[in-house]
Parts: structure tokens; sequence; C-alpha cells
């Protein structure tokens, strides 16, 4: 998972340069899929910090919503 972070904020990263050289079309969606990759990473490694969880646990990240 934190490689999978590492990976997306350097793809955020590049497409952030990419837009600022005027081709938005491209790099909007980009953007817009780094951000709600980096968002899912973050709550999947929130599982870890919770007491109520022990070690080979089966917990969704997101409860509420259907997985893609």
């Amino acid at each position: 998972m934190v490689q999978i972070q590492k990976a997306t904020e350097d793809a955020l990263s590049s497409a952030k340069k990419f837009s600022g050289r005027g081709d938005a079309r491209i790099a909007e969606p980009w953007i817009r899929h780094c951000e709600e990759t980096l968002e899912g990473v973050k709550k999947a490694l929130a599982i870890d910090d919770q007491p109520s969880t022990s070690a080979g646990d089966l917990v969704r990240a997101s409860p509420n919503q259907r997985s893609r």
C-alpha cells in the first residue's frame, strides 16, 4: 500500500506539471484519478491504526461505498 501511495504521489506531481503546460483535457482526469487513489490509500492505511482490528482481519476501507 505504501508503494502504491508513493507511485501515485509521483504520478500526481507529474500530472500537475503537465497541467501547467496548458493541456488540462488530459491532465485533469489524471489528477482526479490520483487524488481518488490517494484518498483510498489513506483510508486503507488508517485501518492499521484502529484498535478494534486484529492482524488478519478483513476490513472494508469504505464500508458505505461499493467497490469499483
